[in-house]
């Protein structure tokens, strides 16, 4: 990867990324409660639509595990470990999103070193 830093002009506002050769990003990844995406801006507008604001923070600070697709949160995850087992349960605004959340999932139970259950 390089160092270097490439920007973009989004919206009228210059934002800024690190230049990488690596691959593409996932289409969907479950973000934990703490991710600087959230936690570090004060404007999530770019990321998270406001009809979502509410399910990702109902208050008191905290923020709900959240569901990334493509470049904006979609909904919210949360998760049950078992001794061999890890059950993957979202709650997604976008429902396009599915398939690549599942797979999101799978990457985290594998992660994890247990099967992967999909919540019902």
């Amino acid at each position: 990867t390089s160092s270097r830093l490439e920007t973009e002009t989004i919206g009228g506002r210059k934002l800024w990324h690190a230049a990488t050769k690596d691959a593409p990003a996932p289409a969907a990844t479950l973000l934990p409660a703490v991710d600087e995406l959230l936690v570090g801006y004060k404007d999530r507008d770019d990321v998270l639509d406001p009809a979502l604001a509410r399910r990702i923070n109902a208050g008191g600070g905290m923020l709900a595990p959240s569901v990334l697709a493509g470049e904006r949160i979609v909904g919210t995850w949360r998760r049950e470990l078992g001794a061999s087992r890890v059950v993957v349960a979202t709650d997604l605004h976008a429902r396009a999103a599915r398939v690549e959340v599942t797979r999101a999932a799978r990457r985290f139970a594998a992660f994890l070193e247990r099967a992967y259950d999909e919540a019902r």
